[in-house]
């Protein structure tokens, strides 16, 4: 996954000129990038694509932030992230949401709720 967020990282900058790193600012980036890529109405494959990588890229986000790891959901089938104090998360899951249910489902709030225990309460109550 960790490869697969980096040639993100390149691809973003390359084809949106929006240059993204591994701080908390970029994860600020990410529910703007995705209304940009769905005006461009892509196909199902290129937005599953896009899910596949943005995914990595917010799990590999939220990994580093948090001293994490990367891990395998056995029964779903897929890859999930486990952040330094043990809560887990399936970030291709939240990105898929987004493409299709709006930004109801932030990419930015995820990935605060994930960094900031201390804040958790707070942000799923939907303050700051």
């Amino acid at each position: 996954m960790t490869a697969l967020a980096e040639a993100f990282v390149r691809g973003t900058a390359a084809e949106t000129g929006i240059s993204i790193g591994w701080g908390e600012q970029d994860a600020a980036n990410l529910d703007r990038l995705c209304e940009e890529f769905l005006r461009s109405r892509p196909s199902a494959k290129v937005k599953h694509s896009m899910i596949m990588s943005m995914g990595a890229y917010l799990g590999e986000l939220i990994v580093r932030a948090t001293r994490g790891r990367w891990g395998y959901d056995a029964d779903l089938r897929e890859v999930v992230v486990e952040t330094g104090d043990g809560v887990m998360g399936w970030p291709h899951t939240k990105v898929a949401k987004r493409f299709e249910q709006g930004p109801k489902h932030s990419l930015y709030q995820y990935y605060r709720y994930a960094v900031h225990p201390e804040q958790r309460d707070a942000i799923a109550a939907g303050g700051d």
